[in-house]
């Protein structure tokens, strides 16, 4: 079989991807999103090339998403499979201020969270206590992600309406856990570089086992609403345990990594992956 793995550039998880699909005797290709042309017509063209060469689809890029969602109604509409389609999300998904208040419309626990396009030091340190954290709203990789312990750290921030103000919970890691499909497939804690409180590997943190089966059973249910509530199919649910009264749903990643996570977790997600691949080509077939 062979699955189209659509994405801005051939990273790591496509690679591992890769190597075990050939184990199994797929293959997986990745599709650079700068071929996908620019007019609807075009792109209507490109999935019908997609249809004719794979037997399935994962839309792994993060930008363009007025591309992804035309790219995936047109799938939708020729019955092609295809793994977090566009067309079936939010347009707003990569932004964290939508994350925060459909997990709070979802009655999941999310930090106290404020909105101000004039900040100030004195009125948001009231509500959320210091130091508080600010967040633009659309970012990745921990860019973008301030601790503010006065209102000289605010005049810092340009564009401040493209933030939003959270309370800061005091940690030593959080938590990521895969969804694929409704269920928690494995979970992992990320721990954040000396000096830093933002767990993000591309920050310089690392990653840790999730060992507690305890924890397992609490953070795994609390990720899979998360993940319904955006309608996710593929899924990175991150959050932080507060160091008083339990977790809080921090942020989703819709394009989350699994390079090297069979290091620390008892799943090779590549296989697992591969195994949804393969019940949709197969389901496509039987259509």
């Amino acid at each position: 079989m062979n699955f189209g793995f659509i994405a801005s550039k051939a990273q790591k998880s496509f690679a591992s991807l890769d190597t075990c699909a050939r184990q199994r005797g797929h293959r997986v290709e990745h599709v650079p999103l700068g071929d996908i042309p620019l007019s609807y017509d075009s792109i209507c063209n490109f999935v019908d090339t997609c249809r004719s060469k794979f037997d399935a689809l994962h839309y792994y890029a993060g930008v363009a998403d007025p591309i992804g969602f035309y790219f995936g109604k047109r799938c939708a509409d020729m019955d092609i499979p295809l793994l977090n389609n566009r067309a079936r999300i939010s347009g707003l998904i990569h932004n964290k201020l939508y994350q925060l208040l459909t997990f709070s419309a979802a009655g999941l626990p999310v930090p106290h969270s404020e909105f101000s396009g004039d900040p100030d030091w004195s009125n948001l340190s009231q509500k959320l206590n210091s130091p508080f954290i600010a967040k633009r709203a659309r970012g990745t990789h921990g860019t973008h992600v301030y601790k503010i312990t006065s209102q000289q750290d605010l005049d810092r921030i340009t564009d401040p309406s493209s933030y939003l103000f959270q309370e800061f919970l005091p940690h030593t890691n959080d938590v990521r856990v895969l969804v694929l499909h409704g269920k928690a497939v494995c979970g992992y804690q990320r721990v954040p570089a000396d000096g830093d409180f933002r767990a993000n590997l591309a920050r310089g943190g690392y990653v840790k086992a999730l060992a507690d089966k305890a924890e397992q059973e609490t953070v795994f249910p609390l990720a899979e609403r998360a993940a319904a509530a955006v309608g996710l199919d593929l899924a990175g649910v991150d959050l932080i345990k507060n160091a008083n009264d339990g977790y809080y749903l921090i942020e989703i990643n819709i394009n989350p990594s699994w390079y090297g996570l069979s290091d620390v977790t008892d799943t090779q997600f590549e296989d697992v992956l591969l195994d949804e691949y393969e019940k949709m080509a197969v389901n496509r077939k039987n259509t």
